[in-house]
C-alpha cells in the first residue's frame, strides 16, 4: 500500500507562499494586526516589533522606524502600508 503524500512543515508554508503572490509591480503591502511592542533597543534607527493576528493569533515581526513606533500604542490596531524585504 503506498503511503500518501506528506508534507513538512517547510513544504506547507511553501504551499501557501506560492498561493499568495504580489504582483511584481507593487512595492506596496497592506498588513493590519495587533501591535505588540517588544521593548528592545532599537538598530541603527530601526525596532523590530510584533503584530498579531486579530483572529488566528499568528505573530509577525514588523520592522519600524523610531518616528513610526512612537506614535503606536501597545495593543493597538493598527493598518500599515509597506513592503516585504
Amino acid at each position: 500500500m503506498q503511503s500518501p503524500h506528506a508534507h513538512t512543515p517547510v513544504t506547507l508554508m511553501a504551499l501557501f507562499a506560492d498561493a499568495f503572490k504580489i504582483e511584481p509591480n507593487s512595492n506596496n503591502l497592506w498588513l493590519k494586526g495587533i501591535y505588540q511592542d517588544r521593548q528592545r533597543e532599537g538598530y541603527s534607527g530601526y525596532y523590530y516589533d510584533r503584530l498579531k493576528d486579530e483572529l488566528g493569533g499568528q505573530i509577525i515581526t514588523v520592522k519600524l522606524p523610531k518616528r513610526i513606533k512612537q506614535t503606536l500604542k501597545q495593543g493597538g490596531f493598527y493598518l500599515f502600508k509597506g513592503i516585504i524585504r
